[in-house]
C-alpha cells in the first residue's frame, strides 16, 4: 500500500488494470475509488472540436478582446482532458 502525504489519508491501494487503472484511496471516514488516466499529446485535427466535446486551453486575451490559443487539448475516444 502506498503512503499518503496528508494525515487524513490512511493509504492508497492499486486495484490493477491497464489503461484507465484505478486505485482505492482510504481516508478517515471512508474510501474512494479513483481512475488513473495516462494521457499523451499527439497531433489532432479539427474533427475533435465538436459540440459537447471537453477541451482545455490557455488563451490570453488581446487588447481588442479576442482570445488566441496556441494549443488545445481535446477529448478523444471518451477520454477527457485531465486538467
Amino acid at each position: 500500500m502506498a503512503r499518503c502525504a496528508d494525515d487524513q489519508c490512511h493509504g492508497i491501494r492499486h486495484l490493477g488494470g491497464d489503461a484507465g487503472s484505478s486505485a482505492k484511496v482510504i481516508y478517515e471516514g471512508g474510501e474512494a475509488e479513483v481512475i488513473i488516466a495516462i494521457v499523451t499529446y499527439v497531433p489532432g485535427d479539427a474533427t475533435l472540436l465538436k459540440p459537447g466535446a471537453a477541451i482545455f486551453c490557455v488563451a490570453p486575451r488581446k487588447a481588442d478582446g479576442s482570445l488566441t490559443a496556441s494549443r488545445i487539448t481535446a477529448e478523444k475516444d471518451g477520454i477527457k482532458p485531465p486538467m
